[in-house]
């Protein structure tokens, strides 16, 4: 009797009757959606970064009848179950509601769901651990409704690195004594309607691949040899989507992201020591997220690499609520064509943006020309484009920024050409 309920809840929970073999549970919104502040679904600017669905799917098919179900609820069981879904080249790797206590590094293969049923599927480090709990460095995986919960030890809940095509959804991270979730020299990222809470140390959500450590190496050699072995990912993380994630009372920032081309929507950062900071990014789009904590958001460069540095970033509609610090966003030398459009200040202490950038742009008469900082420089006004866009109806916008930001990306390089603009100013550390 217990082998065919096992097999029904095998089939149950690898075919739930709702669309493809992913969608096990519904997400608040429907694909090419977030969720907002609101609590209303709306449509994402760039509904194709990340996680490519389709080509998930393509990969997946001739293993989707390979499931592995557990019945033990053990760290071995586990482990076996990954090695046979790694053995076969792909299939799911599905874990009942249980608690398993995990003590090694578990590693996700390649074109493998893993799926718990939810909240109450737990994997919980044992006293001590020190390692990655989830490692990925594989292409297409989906990994899915989990628990994972820390110890006071330095370790990390998942690590996605040198991987392509991985969607995280509707998880629970907590607690690890690194960051809780970091993905790096990767592409085709999404992470959506997770909960990182309570790093002891550092991140909620982290992105950073290459620390330059040599003054006598040029970074981009020793940054290309960081990322060694590139079997799916890149040099530099490129192409992700976060949107809908709750991350909050983190040690350090609740978002760390040095990734290029991404989307990052709908989040709600709350008492994380750092709001965020976005070291060596380009080309993101940050909107309608809530950053509640002590700091405020960065930009700055680490790298001494040509043709990276921070440039084209656009924030829009956020709502700033920093407490503690003395600056809700700052930008250090060397950054460009940063745009400031309709976000929302409130604080029990005083906003500001500091902005030693002469590329800083802002709408007129919001409240984002009233918080800049003239210490260095005043703010430019923004393309009227942009500005109008801010005052249609929402749905207006996405199609309107989708336009407006390549003409701006690409005025942008003709300005720092025309500059001349052969060295770039020494980076930060």
């Amino acid at each position: 009797m217990r082998g065919v309920v096992l097999a029904i809840a095998a089939v149950l929970m690898a075919s739930p009757g709702r669309g493809d073999v992913i969608e096990q549970f519904p997400n608040a919104c429907p694909e090419g959606q977030y969720l907002d502040l609101q609590s209303a679904c709306a449509p994402l600017i760039r509904p194709d970064s990340g996680f490519g669905r389709t080509d998930f799917l393509a990969a997946f098919e001739p293993f989707a009848s390979n499931v592995q179900l557990l019945s033990q609820c053990d760290e071995a069981e586990l482990q076996a179950a990954l090695a046979a879904a790694a053995q076969a080249g792909g299939g799911i790797v599905a874990i009942p509601a249980c608690t398993i206590s995990i003590s090694t590094r578990l590693e996700v293969p390649s074109n493998t769901i893993l799926r718990g049923s939810g909240p109450t599927t737990r994997l919980v480090a044992v006293p001590g651990f020190a390692v990655h709990m989830l490692n990925v460095e594989s292409q297409n995986v989906v990994i899915q409704d989990l628990s994972l919960v820390g110890s006071a030890a330095f370790g990390k809940g998942l690590v996605i690195r040198h991987s392509r095509n991985v969607l995280v959804e509707r998880m629970n991270i907590h607690a690890f004594g690194h960051s809780n979730l970091v993905f790096r020299n990767s592409r085709g990222i999404t992470i959506r309607y997770t909960q990182s809470t309570s790093a002891r140390e550092f991140h909620g959500i982290e992105s950073k691949d290459c620390t330059t450590r040599d003054p006598a190496i040029p970074d981009d050699y020793e940054c290309n040899v960081a990322a060694l072995p590139v079997l799916y990912g890149e040099t530099f993380t490129v192409d992700y989507s976060v949107y809908s994630n709750f991350i909050a009372n983190n040690g350090d920032h609740g978002l760390d992201i040095h990734a290029s081309g991404g989307e990052i929507a709908g989040n709600f950062s709350l008492g994380n020591t750092y709001a965020a900071k976005f070291p060596d990014a380009m080309n993101v789009l940050i909107h309608h997220n809530r950053f509640d904590s002590g700091l405020g958001l960065k930009f700055y460069n680490t790298y001494s690499i040509p043709g990276r540095w921070v440039r084209d970033i656009v924030l829009y509609r956020n709502e700033f609520r920093i407490v503690d610090g003395d600056y809700t966003f700052r930008g250090d030398p060397g950054i460009e064509e940063i745009y400031v459009i309709d976000n929302q200040y409130d604080s029990q202490d005083w906003h500001l943006i500091v902005n030693p950038s002469d590329t800083l742009y802002a709408c007129a008469q919001t409240q984002d020309v009233e918080e800049v900082t003239y210490t260095f420089h005043p703010s430019r006004a923004a393309p009227a484009e942009l500005c109008d866009a801010t005052f249609l109806p929402e749905p207006s916008f996405p199609a309107m920024i989708g336009v407006a930001l390549p003409v701006l990306a690409l005025l942008a390089r003709r300005r720092a050409r025309d500059r001349g603009r052969a060295e770039r100013p020494a980076p930060n550390t």
